[in-house]
């Protein structure tokens, strides 16, 4: 891990113009609505007056073999949350701090941030996952599938021939919800190819499309298909016919 210790340049620079501005202006009128204003301004700017502190760790997606950042955040020492950033783009990534409170002077101030991290980044350290840590990537795995049998209950008409079909914006929806980050939804879908979770198209000619295309309620859809007989085994919802049959029944007073 590397800590980042940052102070912000760019308040101590206003201040000194702020400065300036009023010498330049002690002999024009309104001088007392311009100093006030000054006080006003520099009581503003001392809040931005904050020590930040940025603890970086690096995450490789064993799936995929991407990497993204995990950025924990102290504010004068206290922590203040966490956030996800994608090493193509850290600058980028770095707005999300605006979410934490942490709001940056100018542009210039979240750059150098980030090019100081990219400088350092070789000295990140990397975390896998290991066999210690796999019960917590399995953990969510589960709760994954437990959401989409959540779904696929709610939706059987979108059940056919022993698949159930999940929108693509509903499966990333779905992931997002339950911890995972946008960069590890493709990684999440290889995942479910590799344990024979989903059906796939051609898969005799090893091809790397995990959704199908189906017409569903009269269009052209886009979706992902469940395998029921694997999502019915591990409990995640259960056969179609058996919830139909009890559904005649119930309505029946049987």
């Amino acid at each position: 891990m590397v800590t980042i210790d940052w102070k912000f340049e760019a308040p101590k620079i206003f201040k000194a113009i702020c400065k300036e501005k009023t010498k330049n202006k002690e002999n024009q009128e309104n001088k007392e609505n311009q100093e006030n204003k000054e006080n006003q301004e520099n009581k503003e700017i001392n809040v931005n007056e904050t020590h930040y502190q940025f603890e970086i760790v690096r995450i490789k997606d064993v799936s995929t073999k991407r990497e993204y950042l995990d950025i924990k955040m102290k504010v004068d020492g206290n922590d203040n949350g966490k956030i996800s950033v994608e090493p193509s783009n850290i600058a980028q990534g770095l707005l999300s701090l605006r979410e934490y409170g942490i709001m940056f002077s100018d542009d210039n101030s979240r750059i150098k941030l980030a090019r100081c991290i990219e400088q350092k980044y070789q000295q990140i350290e990397v975390s896998v996952q290991t066999e210690s840590n796999n019960k917590i990537a399995n953990a969510r795995f589960d709760v994954f599938l437990g959401a989409i049998g959540e779904y696929v209950r709610a939706a059987e008409d979108q059940r056919k021939s022993g698949l159930s079909y999940v929108l693509v914006a509903d499966f990333d929806a779905i992931a997002l919800d339950c911890g995972y980050q946008p960069f590890e939804i493709n990684g999440l879908r290889n995942l479910l190819k590799d344990q024979d979770y989903i059906h796939v198209p051609d898969k005799s000619n090893k091809s790397n499309r995990n959704t199908l295309i189906i017409r569903l309620r009269g269009k052209v859809t886009r979706v992902i298909g469940f395998k029921d007989e694997k999502m019915v085994a591990g409990k995640y919802y259960d056969k179609l016919d058996d919830k139909t049959t009890d559904s005649k029944k119930a309505a029946q007073g049987e």
